[in-house]
């Protein structure tokens, strides 16, 4: 997952989840949203109309709709940019990945050694026929 983004209106975090359906960003510290949620979300807040928060973007009314729809997902310079014409700041917090050691990338190489190795004693191809015990029928 990317960077966390804070979303700010007056000081105040805003708070919010929902399913994931682009690009992900983090909505305060750890709620994971999408970036529809997010320019959505800023949009009912400020209290704007697709079209008001389209023109204040430099965005067209059409792409704006694709963004908030989720069929199109936004650089993250656009997101900024749509989040500020709405009166929000974004703000990306920089922290380490959890893989960032030398062991925790080799526990992470050696992990995958061992399903690669597990997905190979499995037959790649399948035989044409299947055999199976024949039964007698019962009269």
């Amino acid at each position: 997952m990317g960077p966390a983004c804070l979303v700010r209106r007056r000081g105040l975090r805003g708070h919010g989840a929902a399913p994931p359906l682009g690009a992900r960003y983090l909505l305060g510290y750890h709620v994971a949203v999408d970036a529809a949620t997010l320019i959505r979300t800023a949009r009912r807040r400020a209290g704007l109309s697709q079209r008001d928060l389209a023109a204040r973007a430099g965005t067209s009314h059409p792409t704006l709709c694709a963004y908030e729809a989720g069929r199109k997902v936004p650089r993250a310079d656009t997101l900024a940019r749509i989040l500020r014409a709405a009166g929000f700041a974004v703000d990306v917090e920089l922290r380490p990945r959890a893989d960032a050691s030398l062991d925790a990338r080799r526990a992470k190489g050696e992990e995958l050694v061992a399903v690669l190795e597990l997905a190979a004693a499995f037959p790649a191809r399948h035989a044409p026929d299947i055999t199976f015990p024949r039964f007698d029928r019962a009269a």
